[in-house]
């Protein structure tokens, strides 16, 4: 009987299963494999010498190992799908596991080939979900440079003053989303890590959890600060939210913001290994409704806690697990986010850090304060 594969064909900018192989930056497409627990790279003669000294790949190959001269000059995708029929006449493969985002022009090459494939649904590498020490310390690292991009963010706005018409300035200028986006983008840089696609929002743009904001930031009005740098040496990601107001909250924001804070305090609570990711999600919806802000999701508008209470985080922003409806147990070495938070039409609230789970409790790698009233 014959065995089964894992195949990715991608680079490692675009694919964290590619990187997390690798283990290092390869910016051009290429061919990896793993079969009875090793890990092959098929890739270009311009990779294969900094693949073999730096990579975490067992083997690397070149195209040129597998086809002749005239097949080397083949389109790519059809190059694929002629290695991948030699490897498996080769090693016995009987069954080649795919991602769900495998390119289509490779996949057809398959199908030319006539290889059994079969789509494998996320998460393609289990095995990321739960962070080794290393992972774990590049993490820690995000988390710091996360962290002071926020403290460094806040005092900017503590700093502010207030003109007569509730624009804020800072140094004499009007302070708008995108002067803090660029003062975090460029923190984050000189520090080693890449912020894109950072959020500061402002009043009713702040009611769109991913809204990134854009011109004049106003006093009295919910600020959104959310920071979530990439290690430019490893990939690994920091994930931070901070919700402040400059001025004088009105009563409502004030419950608002103590309610998020709140659930925030009890969800980083309840983290621990064996802890129900699902539960700890559905415990914030009850204390909201308790609280009196009910979710409504309709046609017209969503309001209330409508995105989940956290999700991994490690190569990818986004990776499993999830804490929300369905979810499972949290396991030791997971790393996660908590982040409640709450929209309105006139602005939201998020708090969120970045825990790393232990046995008995989760211990935030994300730092600062939540003092909110600049």
């Amino acid at each position: 009987m014959g065995h089964a594969a894992k195949v990715l064909f991608s680079d490692t900018c675009h694919d964290a299963n590619m990187l997390y192989w690798s283990g290092i930056s390869v910016t051009d497409p290429f061919l990896a494999i793993e079969y009875q627990n090793r890990r092959i790279a098929i890739i270009s003669t311009l990779e294969r010498d900094r693949l073999r000294q730096h990579s975490h790949f067992d083997d690397i190959f070149t195209w040129e190992d597998y086809l002749s001269p005239k097949e080397t000059s083949l389109p790519i995708f059809q190059k694929i799908g002629r290695v991948l029929s030699l490897f498996q006449k080769k090693e016995n493969i009987a069954l080649w596991h795919i991602p769900s985002h495998f390119p289509s022009a490779a996949l057809v090459a398959l199908q030319q080939q006539n290889l059994l494939f079969e789509i494998q649904e996320n998460p393609f590498l289990p095995e990321r979900v739960i962070k080794k020490e290393r992972e774990i310390a590049e993490l820690r690292q995000a988390a710091k440079i996360t962290s002071e991009a926020m403290e460094s963010t806040r005092q900017i706005l503590a700093q502010c003053q207030i003109a007569s018409n509730n624009t804020l300035l800072f140094e004499g200028l009007p302070v708008t989303s995108e002067f803090l986006r660029s003062h975090i983008e460029l923190f984050c840089f000189q520090k080693g890590a890449l912020a894109e696609n950072t959020i500061a929002s402002c009043g009713p743009q702040s009611a769109f959890p991913h809204e990134e904001g854009s011109w004049i930031i106003r006093a009295q009005s919910f600020i959104v600060i959310d920071i979530f740098p990439r290690l430019k040496s490893s990939g690994y990601f920091g994930d931070m939210t901070r919700t402040y107001i400059k001025g004088t909250p009105s009563p409502q924001q004030e419950k608002i913001y103590s309610s998020v804070l709140e659930a925030h305090r009890q969800s980083v609570l309840r983290v621990c290994a064996g802890a129900s990711a699902e539960e700890i999600h559905d415990h914030n919806v009850a204390f909201f409704e308790e609280q009196g802000f009910p979710t409504r999701i309709t046609r017209d508008s969503c309001t209330g806690f409508i995105h989940s209470t956290g999700h991994g985080v490690g190569l990818d922003i986004h990776e499993e697990p999830r804490l929300f409806h369905g979810a499972g147990r949290l396991s030791k070495d997971m790393v996660i986010t908590i982040e409640p938070g709450l929209y309105y039409p006139d602005g939201g609230v998020r708090i969120e850090d970045t825990l790393l789970v232990h046995e008995k409790d989760g211990e935030k790698l994300t730092q600062g304060t939540y003092d909110w009233i600049l």
